[in-house]
């Protein structure tokens, strides 16, 4: 018999979530600075390695004097047209309303939400509420998604729209459609804007959807 299987077995059968909180922390060894408590449903959701990634998300939101960051990520055993999508939000919680648009004009469709509070306390006394807010979602087209290439830009899509740094619409999907760049997309919106103001006999609707239909040709606009 090979004891050190039975003895591991029994140490993972008596090891905490807390107990693997504090080791996760540890082995990361740079979040010393803030405690978070985490709810009982938190946990149940969660293991403790993706809490201390949520904590280190939340230390830096607070650290830039932030109020709302996103990241994307999917679980092992989701399907490849999955994704998910944690938004960390301190102070005003963000309603369902006003990202659930967002989304749609990502080209995202949203399965299911679950909201979790969490108490920070930092080693200087300060408290603070945050609320993690956890989307699973796919492509509203079905088609499979590779998360390491799209990840980044669908992060960076969102915070433009929220920062009011980009407007929320259609052509928006060709971010992922099309793997362009948020700031690739406003050159596509105002050439289509500057063509109705034009006169041009098409709407914005019409183009949007001409161009998510047909990825090759809003990437060599955007070259040209």
């Amino acid at each position: 018999v090979d004891m050190h299987k039975p003895e591991s077995a029994v140490a993972a059968a008596i090891r905490t979530w807390d107990d693997g909180l504090a080791g996760a922390l540890a082995a990361r060894g740079d979040l010393s600075r803030v405690v978070a408590q985490f709810t009982p449903a938190y946990r149940g959701a969660f293991s403790p390695e993706e809490a201390v990634s949520d904590l280190a998300a939340l230390e830096n939101l607070s650290a830039q004097g932030g109020s709302l960051m996103a990241r994307v990520w999917r679980r092992a055993d989701d399907a490849h047209s999955a994704l998910r999508l944690k938004l960390y939000v301190l102070g005003e919680t963000l309603p369902l309303s006003a990202s659930l648009p967002v989304f749609e004009n990502l080209g995202l469709k949203v399965i299911a939400e679950d909201a979790f509070p969490v108490s920070l306390k930092s080693a200087d006394g300060w408290t603070r509420d945050a609320m993690v807010l956890d989307f699973t979602m796919e492509r509203a087209d079905s088609m499979g998604v590779a998360l390491e290439e799209i990840a980044q830009p669908l992060e960076d899509a969102f915070h433009a729209v929220m920062r009011g740094d980009a407007e929320s619409d259609g052509f928006n999907r060709l971010v992922m459609g099309a793997g362009l760049a948020w700031r690739d997309v406003v050159i596509l919106r105002a050439i289509a804007k500057f063509l109705r103001q034009a006169g041009i006999t098409f709407s914005q609707d019409y183009m949007e959807q001409a161009l998510a239909r047909n990825p090759p040709v809003a990437r060599m606009r955007v070259e040209l």
